[in-house]
């Protein structure tokens, strides 16, 4: 992208911008793609509207949540095959969903004219919501660590499990060595009281200020909950399915919450921006819209 374009896409960025956040878990099995999906569901009901990027292209499974079935997905988009439209799905409320080229490595090996695609391709409908959020996929591979580095806010979700917690500090120190480090908040999922979920944030903001010299932010907790096994067997967000459990009632909670927070400055928060760490190379042609309306959010 040539200088030019890059100060152009800044510019139609600049009056209108989506909060973009990256939800991740380092362990697998924490909960991650249950919590995005319906922490976006509350942000949806709080007048947030948003988009929902599954980015798990080895399993990803935001769709299989919801009991839908993807003729197209991210993957498409980025060869060409379908365009954005074609593949976002309709999710509950406002909710929309890009599904995850599943079993497919496409976009952390996306070319430049294929990063170049989808990028032009969100830049164009990032005018319909207040919040994008990337759910990454589990681990800390090559790919994960690019959306880290690019989102400028991440939330992590653990669990109270020994193995959740260390491997939610590896990737909060993974996060702090960033040059321009995210806003990081933590969430604690499955806690069986308030005070587990305390004592475990506790435990990782002592041991992030010892030897990070930092200490994550704390969102909340979600209690462990019967309503979610049985919404996810259902393929049903527990939101939808159960929204007075005591799950429902703290993601509700905790998206109020996030909702009440002040966003970084536009500048930081671009969707080139975003991107460019995973596709430094990617060039593409935008010419700034004539009028544009004011997201809330």
């Amino acid at each position: 992208m040539t200088s030019g374009q890059e100060n152009g896409l800044r510019t139609w960025i600049g009056d209108r911008q989506p909060r973009l956040l990256a939800v991740t878990g380092g362990k697998g099995g924490v909960g991650k793609s249950n919590f995005s999906l319906n922490f976006a569901i509350a942000l949806g009901q709080l007048g947030r509207r948003c988009l929902l990027i599954d980015c798990d292209s080895g399993l990803g499974n935001i769709d299989v949540l919801l009991g839908l079935f993807a003729p197209h997905h991210l993957g498409h988009v980025l060869t060409g095959e379908a365009t954005l439209d074609q593949a976002i799905m309709a999710g509950p409320g406002d909710l929309e969903i890009l599904p995850a080229a599943s079993g497919v490595q496409a976009l952390g090996k996306a070319t430049a004219a294929e990063a170049g695609r989808l990028l032009k391709a969100l830049t164009a409908v990032s005018q319909r919501y207040a919040v994008i959020i990337f759910d990454t996929s589990a681990g800390l591979g090559p790919q994960v660590r690019s959306l880290l580095k690019a989102a400028p806010e991440t939330i992590v979700v653990t669990t109270p499990e020994p193995t959740a917690l260390a491997d939610a500090y590896a990737t909060l120190k993974v996060l702090a060595g960033f040059k321009h480090a995210p806003t990081v908040q933590v969430v604690v999922n499955a806690a069986d009281s308030g005070r587990e979920a305390q004592a475990v944030i506790d435990s990782i903001a002592t041991v992030s200020e010892r030897f990070l010299g930092q200490t994550p932010g704390y969102l909340g907790f979600i209690p462990r909950d019967p309503a979610v096994p049985l919404a996810v067997k259902s393929q049903t967000p527990f939101l939808v399915a159960s929204p007075g459990c005591p799950a429902s009632r703290a993601v509700k909670g905790l998206a109020a919450t996030w909702a009440g927070v002040e966003p970084l400055a536009p500048e930081r928060t671009d969707v080139w921006s975003m991107f460019r760490s995973l596709w430094g190379n990617a060039t593409v042609a935008l010419r700034p819209a004539a009028s544009r309306e004011k997201v809330s959010g």
